[in-house]
């Protein structure tokens, strides 16, 4: 990479020298002379890593090169695998919110019971997939409580038997299940 890097160096040095020794002569009668001597300078200049490399002189510098290469190649996959985790991770939990959010709202509207809490089960599939939901109401709702499980199976679309409602307030059995 270094000596790419020293390449493109030399081969800018002979152009602005080029120039600089060009508009420095006063009369046309060396121009075309100066033209001549600095274009075979500036190929010499552009040639010499293929020269280089027929005569063998560039065989470590292109393992260097290859070696920096795939390296950064590597280390590109590992940064761009963490950022597909970290996506994922985002798009599940802003899946999660959103769904236990939705499904509050719904039984709250639906069966006039506002739910103290809705946690949500999710997978840790690609995007996520609900496994099974725990619902928390109030005591005094417990009559509701069929009522709220039927709500949240059909709002997730989750069969009953994967839906916890429990109970939360005074002589509840907390962790009760319907």
């Amino acid at each position: 990479m270094e000596s790419l890097r020293q390449w493109a160096y030399s081969v800018a040095a002979t152009v602005v020298f080029g120039t600089l020794a060009e508009t420095a002569l006063p009369t046309d009668s060396y121009r075309k002379y100066i033209r001549l001597i600095l274009g075979m300078v500036l190929l010499l200049t552009l040639t010499k890593p293929a020269a280089a490399l027929i005569s063998g002189g560039l065989g470590e510098s292109a393992d260097e090169y290859a070696a920096s290469f795939s390296a950064a190649a590597e280390q590109t996959e590992s940064e761009a695998d963490e950022i597909e985790e970290k996506q994922k991770n985002d798009i599940i939990k802003i899946y999660k919110d959103s769904l236990e959010s939705s499904v509050a709202s719904g039984i709250e509207r639906e069966c006039g019971a506002a739910p103290t809490s809705v946690e949500a089960e999710i997978s840790d599939s690609v995007f996520g997939s609900l496994e099974g939901m725990t619902i928390e109401i109030e005591a005094a709702d417990a009559s509701k409580s069929a009522a709220v499980k039927a709500a949240a199976s059909e709002m997730t679309g989750l069969p009953s038997g994967k839906i916890t409602v429990k109970e939360r307030g005074a002589g509840a059995q907390n962790g009760k299940r319907d």
